[in-house]
């Protein structure tokens, strides 16, 4: 999981590494995705799962960065997923921190499309 402060194209399916500028604030580092717990139905009636807390916590302040979202890469540089927060998070000295739980979710109201091999 890493940090983006900037984006060169609209964030989509087709979003590539070089499309980031990763954070670089003091103490940063990207993290591992811890193991999920679920499937499980949240508050809002969906299928979810959920992944540990990740936390990130500023070291000093020589680096201030605003963070606008966040981005998973596979081993190597294949784009997987990515998001914008509502609202950035402003990194600016040793008391700033960006506490972050990863919960992606279904509508269980959907379509589901089923697909069988043919035989």
């Amino acid at each position: 999981m890493r940090l983006w402060t900037a984006i060169a194209n609209p964030l989509s399916p087709r979003s590539v590494n070089t499309d980031f500028t990763e954070a670089a604030f003091d103490g940063y580092a990207g993290k591992v995705l811890g193991a999920k717990v679920g499937p499980y139905i949240n508050p809002q009636g969906e299928a979810s799962i959920v992944f540990p807390l990740l936390a990130w916590l500023m070291t000093g302040s020589t680096t201030p960065e605003v963070v606008r979202g966040w981005y998973i890469l596979a081993p190597g540089t294949t784009f997987l997923a990515g998001g914008q927060f509502d609202q950035p998070v402003n990194m600016l000295d040793e008391t700033s921190a960006l506490l972050l739980v990863l919960e992606p979710a279904l509508s269980l109201s959907a379509i589901i499309i089923r697909a069988e091999p043919l035989t």
